[in-house]
């Protein structure tokens, strides 16, 4: 993470915030103030190093974290994700600097308070790594509430940290990690199949220059700036309120537990943090969404040429997909695709090669142009929804979908359709 904060520096992205600030809501409306920056505290109430947001915070910060063009992001990953390179395990690393024993975590950390209701602390860039029970390691984000002491409570959902709790009965060894380069949170936010290790996309994101410790059988990024070793207790506590993608609150819900046994970090720790129901919380769960829904629409729509889900769409709830239409009915099968591939959608978009899928007026003047809305609105009653979408039916936790066909109709001739610009326009 520090030489893409260098980077970014470098290219004048950083906001530096040197007076003194706290943890309860201020860092927070800062951070709201500049999400199109990165921004570095400088003096943190009752914390010596710095703390960071927005690294992660844009396509185009990503792209460069990893060397690649932002239009050429999604297929990268997509790539990262099928060809996974090998990490290599150091028997060293800085973190292991300076380390605590059964953690005061709230003295310790600038652990934040966004929001007020109930006055929750939650540590939100948290990676948990542990063992996936097929010989490797899973990496997954979770945001962790501060219980008190050494003892936060984490939000699992029912993905694959779920299923390895369940199958060990509640009690697991984990660790808990944040302060990594982009390649990495990427990659925690990718849902790979459970064979699959998420450090070995990080990796492949990386050229194959991913240094590892093996920390009892689970691998830990070397350049990470803050590492908790622990256990998931078996317990339960409720946890929340927390404004997640949709900027509401998420429900209070009883999660599982977990005890910091240590607390190692680097010399100067960069404390990483993220806005709760900010424009970086919402990439860092959406973008990762995306190489994925590419490949399972390709298998259907062999057409599809790119996914984006839309920031006012919470990077979670909207689609935009871009097809070479071939065939009538190919917009509504593209668009029932992206429903199947990501079961959380609401609304699917569906436009033709020549819109370009992540610039919303583009998307809305075909909207305006091509789409019919006696014929090319469907929608699709009483399907399962998303936990994180307020308007859900709460009884059964279901949500009808529609599907937006704004592709050219069928049939006509696409000349008529297509924006007309003064030569020599750069499209």
């Amino acid at each position: 993470m520090r030489s893409i904060l260098e980077a970014q520096t470098a290219k004048g992205q950083v906001l530096t915030v040197e007076e003194p600030v706290s943890y309860v809501y201020s860092t927070a409306r800062i951070i709201h103030e500049h999400q199109d920056r990165t921004v570095v505290f400088r003096n943190v109430q009752k914390y010596e190093g710095p703390v960071v947001a927005g690294i992660s915070g844009s396509r185009e910060k990503v792209a460069s974290a990893c060397g690649v063009e932002p239009a050429r992001l999604v297929d990268f990953l997509r790539k990262c994700m099928d060809r996974p390179a090998e990490y290599r395990v150091v028997g060293r690393a800085d973190f292991l600097s300076n380390v605590t024993e059964k953690p005061d975590l709230g003295r310790l950390l600038p652990v934040m308070r966004f929001y007020p209701q109930r006055e929750r602390r939650y540590f939100t860039s948290t990676i948990v790594a542990a063992k996936n029970g097929l010989g490797g390691t899973n990496y997954s984000f979770h945001r962790m509430m501060l219980l008190g002491g050494s003892r936060l409570a984490v939000r699992v959902v029912p993905r694959h940290l779920h299923a390895i709790l369940e199958r060990a009965g509640g009690t697991l060894p984990a660790v808990a990690f944040c302060g990594v380069h982009p390649a990495v949170e990427i990659a925690a936010a990718t849902s790979v199949e459970p064979d699959q290790e998420e450090v070995a996309m990080a990796s492949a994101m990386l050229g194959g220059e991913l240094d590892c410790l093996d920390m009892d059988g689970v691998m830990i990024p070397a350049h990470a700036e803050i590492v908790m070793t622990g256990r998931f207790t078996g317990e339960l506590e409720d946890e929340g309120p927390f404004v997640d993608l949709t900027s509401t609150y998420d429900d209070v819900r009883p999660q599982p537990v977990f005890e910091v046994d240590r607390l190692c970090m680097r010399d100067g720790a960069l404390y990483r943090t993220i806005l709760p129901g900010g424009s970086e919380h919402k990439l860092l769960m959406g973008l990762p969404q995306e190489p994925r829904m590419l490949r399972v629409i390709a298998g259907s729509v062999p057409s599809v040429v790119s996914v984006v889900l839309t920031e006012g769409g919470c990077s979670w709830l909207h689609a935009v997909v871009s097809i070479t239409k071939r065939s009538v009915g190919e917009g509504r099968s593209a668009g029932l695709a992206a429903l199947a591939a990501h079961p959380s959608l609401k609304r699917v978009v569906v436009v033709d090669d020549d819109i370009d899928p992540s610039d919303p007026n583009d998307v809305e003047w075909a909207l305006a142009t091509r789409l019919r809305p006696d014929k090319d609105i469907h929608v699709l009653p009483d399907m399962k929804g998303s936990s994180l979408d307020p308007s859900r039916n709460l009884d059964d936790e279901t949500s009808a979908k529609w599907i937006l066909d704004a592709t050219v109709p069928h049939g006509r001739r696409r000349e008529s359709f297509v924006k007309v610009e003064p030569p020599g326009t750069e499209k």
